[in-house]
């Protein structure tokens, strides 16, 4: 058996891991951790949130009128994000871009 993870270890991964991006072992290796760590945990569920409202502004993003729909498993967000950056049409917006876009987003 392997030995057990510590916060080291599983807080770099744990973006990752709420994506559903990491081997077999990492997600065993991680939710071990997370049972007994009240710390990662709470940041498991903070990166989960922010996910969910990344999906939900890239859904609602006007300037894209085939912004990819919130994916069921949260594995493929990566993919609709990094798809969605790499589009020549979606410039960063600017600092006074972002609340309205985020408002819109809500």
């Amino acid at each position: 058996m392997n030995p057990a993870w510590n916060c080291k270890q599983v807080e770099p991964r744990l973006t990752d891991y709420a994506l559903g991006a990491v081997s077999p072992e990492e997600e065993v290796a991680i939710q071990q951790h997370l049972e007994n760590c009240d710390v990662c945990n709470e940041e498991a569920a903070h990166i989960a949130i922010t996910l969910e409202i990344a999906a939900d502004a890239l859904e609602h993003d006007p300037r894209h009128a085939t912004a990819p729909a919130r994916p069921a498993p949260l594995a493929a967000l990566l993919g609709a994000v990094r798809s969605w950056i790499d589009a020549p049409e979606n410039r960063p917006l600017s600092a006074a871009e972002w609340p309205g876009f985020l408002a819109r987003a809500a």
